[in-house]
This record gives structure tokens, sequence and C-alpha cells, in this order.
């Protein structure tokens, strides 16, 4: 789960950045809500990052299942 941490971290860094660079030109289209609300990208932030936790934990939970020997033995 950390390796989808250490991926999905940058990503929500760039797209963080990318979202105030281009709330300018989205002004007009936000009705009742600053163009830099940090609630609405703090939200949205925190809703990927735990869409991107649960992702991770299905297979890692998974994984964590079987035995080492018998995942080696079928590969």
């Amino acid at each position: 789960m950390l390796d989808a941490v250490r991926l999905a971290a940058p990503g929500l860094v760039a797209g963080t950045l990318l979202a105030v660079g281009t709330a300018a030109l989205m002004r007009s289209i936000l009705l009742g809500v600053s163009p830099l609300d940090p609630i609405s990208f703090g939200s949205a932030a925190g809703v990927l990052f735990l869409v991107v936790l649960l992702a991770s934990m299905v297979p890692a939970r998974r994984a964590s299942g079987i035995h080492p020997m018998d995942a080696l033995r079928f590969q």
C-alpha cells in the first residue's frame, strides 16, 4: 500500500496545482464557490486519496492471505 501512496501523492500535488492554475479560467462557471476554495480542493483530494487507498487495499489483503511458499511454487 505504501507504493500506491508513493504513486498517488505526486499525482495529487500535480492535479491540485493544475486545478489552481485553471481556476481563474473557470471563474464564470463556478456559482457560489470561490475559485480557490480550500474546502473544495481539500475534499476532492481527500476523496481521491481514499479511492487510492481502497483500490490498493483489496489486492494487498488478498496477497497477505497467501503463504509465501505457495506463491513461489505457482510462479
